[in-house]
């Protein structure tokens, strides 16, 4: 039985790995897009003007809190657990599990930033699950990952992209030497950054 068991894992994985290898879309779509037949994405017209709006006021200089804030204040879109939880109803025709988180948080903004699925490039096999209950999660090297560039449309620039990759690292490496000069400071555990996260020491 746990051969037979280790055979059907074994067959799966080859079988979503082939689908990957081709550009196809395995999991549900990225916030922004519509999954379609033979795992195609579409731009989902109701947040696109979200995901622009992101990139753009990160490049302005506003940090992720920030923008979840304004997002939460001044606009009217969707957050990716709300459309996720649309989209999981109308599909299953059954309420999400999960909790839906009804307001935008930083690892949302975070997470939209750095993908590049805006640029119309698919990537897949980030992760490789083993095991024959899946419980081991291994993380792929770049290098060996798949992607697909122009494999559908795209939400923002390469151009625009790459500008905020640019401050995501100088931000990281800003926040890097921060925390190597072990400074001590009245607020110290109790001030935190609002793009990782960090508290200040």
């Amino acid at each position: 039985n746990e051969r037979y068991v280790k055979d059907t894992s074994r067959k799966v994985r080859d079988s979503l790995g082939n689908k990957m290898k081709q550009g196809t879309v395995i999991q549900g779509p990225r916030y922004g897009y519509i999954k379609g037949k033979g795992g195609t994405l579409t731009v989902n017209e109701e947040v696109r003007e979200a995901v622009q709006t992101i990139f753009d006021l990160y490049e302005q200089g506003y940090g992720m809190t920030a923008i979840a804030t304004k997002l939460n204040k001044e606009y009217d879109f969707k957050n990716p657990s709300i459309v996720e939880a649309e989209r999981f109803k109308e599909t299953r025709g059954r309420n999400i599990e999960r909790n839906v988180r009804e307001y935008w948080e930083t690892d949302m903004i975070s997470k939209i930033l750095r993908d590049k699925t805006y640029i119309g490039t698919l990537v897949t096999h980030k992760k490789e699950v083993q095991g024959i209950h899946g419980k081991k999660v291994k993380i792929i090297p770049e290098e060996e990952q798949h992607k697909f560039e122009n494999h559908h449309e795209a939400i923002i620039t390469e151009e625009q992209f790459n500008r905020v990759q640019d401050i995501l690292k100088q931000r990281k490496e800003s926040t890097s030497l921060y925390k190597k000069g072990k400074h001590n400071y009245i607020f110290g555990g109790f001030v935190r950054c609002g793009d990782c996260g960090a508290s200040a020491t």
